[in-house]
């Protein structure tokens, strides 16, 4: 299956925007990634990868997000005892009241969500968190790379989710990359590797897909 040479044209013009516009994006991380690569010696940048990641909840504030729930089920109770005409209209509004609890519940698990950026080089890795100083992994320290699973299911039932992979160090530390990491150069995004498995071979052929970003 060919293409037409004015239609494959046009698909490499739009590409070519499309990688410009993700390198605009990622310009300053770019940078970053220059200079975390020099200072710690590991080359030029081959890649930026990202992720989002939320800090999970601390007790205090699981507690208090908590809190309300008996708060106002002993208050629903005593109007309904005390009070059941006026209960009636205030329980009328609980699911509006129940929505707004869930919102709030949403946005406080959320708060705190950060970006985290993965650089890859010639002589390794390094994770970099907002503030923190970057996680390096040297290629040559690494001695074990494996596949990273866990079961989510019973004995009964057992299922799986891949998680990515599980760098074994020198020292015996163990990395974990995970699988959710996004190439931040792909001008396709998350969703190109998934369209071009997809296709067919003849028509992957005429995608510039060779050309993308490294993945």
């Amino acid at each position: 299956m060919g293409m037409r040479p004015v239609a494959r044209q046009q698909l490499e013009e739009q590409y070519r925007r499309m990688v410009g516009q993700a390198q605009q994006r990622s310009a300053a991380n770019w940078r970053h990634a220059v200079q975390v690569g020099q200072a710690l010696g590991l080359g030029e940048p081959l890649g930026l990868y990202h992720t989002e990641v939320t800090p999970p909840l601390g007790a205090r504030r699981v507690l208090l997000l908590l809190a309300p729930i008996p708060v106002f089920a002993g208050a629903a109770v005593l109007l309904l005892l005390w009070a059941p005409d006026a209960a009636v209209p205030i329980l009328g509004v609980s699911p509006v009241l129940a929505g707004a609890y869930v919102v709030v519940c949403v946005v406080v698990s959320r708060r705190g969500r950060f970006t985290r950026w993965l650089y890859g080089y010639p002589g390794g890795l390094a994770e970099v968190d907002p503030g923190a100083p970057p996680r390096p992994v040297r290629w040559d320290e690494v001695t074990d790379v494996v596949d990273h699973w866990t079961s989510d299911g019973s004995e009964s039932q057992s299922m799986w989710s891949y998680e990515g992979f599980l760098l074994t160090v020198g020292d015996g530390r163990t990395v974990t990359i995970p699988a959710n990491y996004q190439n931040a150069l792909d001008p396709y995004g998350p969703g190109g590797g998934f369209f071009a498995a997809l296709l067919p071979a003849e028509v992957a052929a005429a995608f510039p897909w060779s050309a993308r970003s490294p993945t």
